[in-house]
């Protein structure tokens, strides 16, 4: 095993006086570069000492030059989150990021959002739906083996779990739906936390023991690629993490808060690399770490948060989020590559959801002269099995994902099997509804997006 160490450049004979003493056209190089290093992503010197540089610039140079704006010119904030060498983590607030964190707020927690001002029902089919793939993909991130479709079945079915990944899956989904419920209202203090990580990982391969309790130095913890071996982040020792987990508590509660306003999504996403820091759990920090992500902001009024898939955005690219922590653990503390990493996904998600929102619109208003016949759930349906021609649905499964009674669900299916859009066939105790040749007729004459 080996510790992984990020590159560190040569600094001795580069300086900021070099750059004091270039022409102009030299400097407004060295500017228009600068803006490379931070846009669209934030960069460390492993990506940019491949840039394609002038002659006269050189790359251990312009790092120096990047370094020294970054520290003067942006007027770096120091957080409260402390290393375990008592410095302070501090980041940069990009002028990128206060463009996008408009745009949240206007989607997430704006009174005239038009997803807040959509139907009931409609609001409800969509959160559950994100919820599910939030779940599935935020499992799979900490090694959960199991397809989308398959663990969306799962879901949807409201089955027992056969595996360790399966309980992942569900454990996930169960507690955003309590974080939605019934986490949004408490006090976050040590009960409410381990009430929370139990939930996570409960019924998974973690050791009974291991339940209830913070990690100690004697279980060893460590963040490690398992297939070579290359350990990415020792945690803190138990004294520290005892120390500290008390301050990150209070600071998740607004019982103490930063020098400078940070806007709540920053917030929560340094309450997620805090827990990730400290990793205070045996197994199931990451799990938990973006769970508190998500009950910040909904306790801080952001309704819509959880329409927003990070975890899906965020396993397109694993890697960069594992290095997004090492960056900002070895690069002197410096939080920035977290925050960016995550505005980034979040931004990714923002745009994934409008995109899905769009098609939906499409779909419903192909649907004009058959909607008006059924509620929002019924035309969903049949947009999901015009899609979907070999599926079917059951009252279980159409309670489940429109979190309606099962009684509703058995008026909503009974209704589109008398109007020829439905046939159901039993099989066992199991009463199962497939799309008629109507329903595939009528979405191919409404032209809906297959």
């Amino acid at each position: 095993m080996s510790i992984f160490e990020l590159e560190k450049p040569d600094m001795s004979e580069a300086g900021w006086s070099w750059f004091k003493n270039q022409e102009d056209d030299i400097q407004k190089q060295m500017v228009g570069l600068y803006g490379k290093a931070n846009y669209p992503k934030y960069l460390y010197w492993d990506k940019i000492k491949h840039f394609d540089f002038p002659d006269k610039i050189r790359p251990i140079d312009f790092w120096v030059f990047t370094r020294r704006m970054r520290k003067t010119v942006h007027s770096p904030k120091t957080s409260l989150v402390k290393s375990e060498n008592s410095t302070y983590f501090s980041w940069i607030m990009l002028e990128k990021y206060h463009y996008w964190i408009s745009e949240f707020d206007k989607v997430l927690a704006g009174s005239f959002s038009s997803l807040q001002q959509s139907d009931d029902y409609k609001n409800r089919i969509i959160k559950v739906k994100w919820v599910m793939e939030e779940s599935i993909a935020s499992a799979q991130l900490e090694g959960a083996h199991t397809t989308r479709d398959a663990a969306k079945k799962m879901l949807q079915e409201d089955r027992k779990p056969k595996n360790n990944s399966e309980q992942m899956i569900i454990n996930n989904y169960k507690t955003m739906l309590a974080i939605e419920n019934e986490f949004n209202s408490i006090k976050l203090d040590r009960s409410a936390l381990f009430q929370m990580h139990e939930m996570l990982v409960k019924d998974t391969d973690i050791k009974e023991g291991d339940l209830g309790r913070f990690r100690t130095d004697a279980d060893k913890v460590m963040v490690m690629d398992t297939s070579d071996g290359t350990i990415y982040h020792i945690p803190p020792k138990e004294s520290f993490l005892q120390a500290e987990i008390d301050r990150l508590l209070a600071y998740a509660n607004d019982e103490i808060i930063d020098p400078e306003y940070v806007h709540p999504i920053i917030k929560a996403i340094i309450i997620h690399f805090w827990i990730g820091y400290l990793h205070p759990f045996v197994d199931g920090n990451g799990r938990l770490a973006r769970a508190l992500f998500y009950w910040y902001l909904i306790k801080q009024g952001y309704w819509g948060i959880s329409l927003l898939p990070l975890s899906v955005m965020i396993k397109k690219s694993p890697k960069q989020y594992g290095m997004a922590y090492v960056y900002s653990e070895q690069d002197d503390n410096d939080l920035t590559y977290f925050i960016d990493y995550n505005m980034r996904k979040l931004k990714q998600a923002k745009e994934f959801l409008d995109s899905h929102i769009e098609r939906q619109r499409q779909d419903e208003n192909a649907l004009a002269g058959i909607q008006d016949k059924f509620n929002n759930r019924q035309t969903k349906l049949i947009i999901h099995l015009a899609k979907n021609p070999n599926s079917h649905t059951t009252i279980k499964t159409h309670s489940t994902i429109y979190q309606i009674s099962r009684i509703t669900a058995k008026k909503d299916l009974a209704n589109l099997q008398e109007t020829g859009y439905l046939r159901s066939n039993k099989i066992g105790r199991e009463v199962r509804y497939y799309p008629t040749d109507k329903l595939k007729q009528a979405s191919t004459k409404n032209s809906i997006t297959l």
